[in-house]
């Protein structure tokens, strides 16, 4: 079952005059997408422990829930077919195909201290560190471009060099690697994470960036990926040396902007980096720097479908920043802080961001959790961009930061993504507010109230976010709820209803 978008539906129709252009409107963007390239429909996730979650962005397709026997750690890329489905994935250890097994001689990407300390019980921790790409002009073939992390003596934390494993379906139907862990460029230091790519102005070559690390060497690369060859091609230097440590590295991320003409870099410790990017020459220029003074553990960078916001997200805070300003400070607007009472058991934050296939751009944890928070209008100003939390419901836990790193695949089509789309999984869960509690605190029976009439389910967790009751929830309004068997403390009462809608309080229990 496909529920339309909650924002779509509350519309209110003007006129028949604008039923029929909204009609029309969906139809043509639609239109558009047909036969587009779906490379990044599929996104995986996983726990500790090989729960595995899936969100298929194919329309009407429901979230899957895996039971893998490896983990996905914040190092994390996958590709799909042109039509979508599941092609490949890594998880920075080795390559895994549509089977969730490792494909032929998929095993020991990234060789070294830090494979053999990682990989055995978990997975390789290098966030946006690897990323998969179409190998140009061919059929069937892929790059795993990839970085093997060295921590020195004194724990400082860097790459030398950075890799590609080449991977082929033109004569294994489940893939097979045919050359692993291949030094493009080697004898400088450069960062852990930062790899981006984007496509050539040609629409056929890639360009993937990279940075060394200051303050020794302060660089920006670009290396050129045609169909025989990965060469650098460019080096410039960076202005911005405190954006250029491992400490950043370890707790940024990097995009470009959809329409190619940006490159944007958010570290928490140096602030935010905007420059100008050339698809010809794979050159960035007219450097432009927003300091924004944080104490924060890691910060993640978005970008909005139509090229002109910035969405930088620190922890408790989510600011949006008007590209289109010549001063940056001008248009730079707090959206958001944490609401830690949508889930108060769970220490969660705002982490890293990922534009979909839908034009919505989500946002993980840097905690391991089991919701995604959603700016569902980031093409908007202000507070319109509908920034949701706790908005998408993953079946499993995800790891701390674990997001798939993507380029813009449809960069020269007419439209970068598809805002048709109406749910990322059959109901999509969205966490609104109105449900009361009483008594509380209680020492046995508790009545819920909710704003209306639903269906669905009620849990009550308990400080470990365990869940110790569950009762069906069948058409009404209020419930009472038997508390008297749980030991005292605090509780957590969640209801779901059937069309996706999540009501959160506290309850207090006391001794009876």
């Amino acid at each position: 079952m496909v529920i339309l978008n909650k924002n779509w539906s509350e519309k209110s129709l003007l006129s028949d005059e604008k039923t029929i252009i909204d009609i029309y409107s969906s139809f043509f963007i639609g239109s558009l997408l047909t036969g587009q390239a779906k490379y990044d429909y599929v996104w995986i996730f996983s726990s500790r422990g090989g729960d595995g979650s899936i969100l298929d962005f194919d329309e009407g397709r429901d979230t899957l829930g895996l039971d893998l026997d490896h983990d996905i750690d914040i190092a994390n890329t996958s590709l799909s077919t042109k039509d979508g489905e599941l092609l490949l994935y890594s998880n920075g250890c080795s390559i895994y195909n549509s089977n969730y097994q490792i494909i032929e001689n998929g095993d020991g990407i990234n060789p070294g201290p830090i494979h053999d300390s990682w990989c055995d019980t978990g997975a390789y921790p290098d966030a946006q560190g690897l990323i998969i790409l179409p190998r140009p002009n061919t059929q069937d073939e892929y790059h795993l471009i990839h970085k093997t992390v060295i921590i020195s003596e004194d724990f400082e934390v860097f790459v030398e060099g950075i890799l590609v494993t080449n991977v082929s379906f033109k004569d294994n139907l489940t893939g097979k690697v045919t050359a692993k862990n291949i030094e493009i460029d080697t004898g400088r230091k450069t960062l852990s994470s930062f790899v981006e790519a984007i496509q050539h102005q040609n629409g056929f070559d890639w360009w993937v960036i990279d940075y060394t690390e200051g303050p020794e060497e302060h660089l920006y690369l670009s290396y050129l990926v045609t169909q025989d060859t990965i060469v650098l091609h460019s080096e410039v230097e960076i202005a911005n040396i405190a954006s250029l440590t491992d400490r950043c590295s370890s707790t940024s991320q990097s995009c470009f902007t959809p329409d190619g003409t940006k490159l944007a870099k958010m570290c928490p410790e140096s602030g935010f980096d905007l420059w100008n990017f050339d698809r010809s020459t794979g050159l960035i220029s007219n450097y432009k720097h927003l300091p924004i003074e944080t104490n924060y553990v890691r910060c993640g960078v978005g970008i909005s479908p139509n090229s002109r916001f910035a969405y930088l997200s620190c922890s408790d805070s989510l600011w949006q920043v008007d590209l289109w300003e010549e001063d940056l400070s001008v248009g730079l607007e707090l959206i958001d802080t944490l609401d830690k009472s949508a889930d108060p058991f769970t220490v969660t934050n705002f982490g890293y961001q990922q534009l979909g296939p839908d034009c919505k751009i989500y946002m993980n944890t840097i905690r391991q959790y089991d919701w995604l928070h959603v700016i569902n209008n980031p093409d908007e100003k202000g507070k319109a961009c509908d920034f949701r939390q706790h908005s998408i419901k993953l079946p499993h836990l995800n790891q701390p930061g674990s997001f798939p790193n993507f380029p813009h695949f449809r960069i020269d089509e007419e439209a970068i993504c598809d805002p048709t789309i109406t749910s990322v999984f059959g109901v999509p869960v969205e966490t609104v507010s109105g449900m009361e509690l009483f008594p509380n605190p209680t020492s046995g029976n508790v009545t819920v109230e909710l704003p209306e009439v639903v269906s669905g389910r009620l849990s009550v967790k308990d400080l470990t976010s365990q869940v110790v009751l569950t009762v069906d929830w069948e058409n009404a309004q209020e419930m009472q709820v038997d508390l008297s068997r749980l030991e005292s403390g605090m509780y957590l009462i969640e209801v779901y209803s059937g069309d996706g809608r999540r009501w959160v309080e506290r309850v207090l229990v006391t001794d009876h």
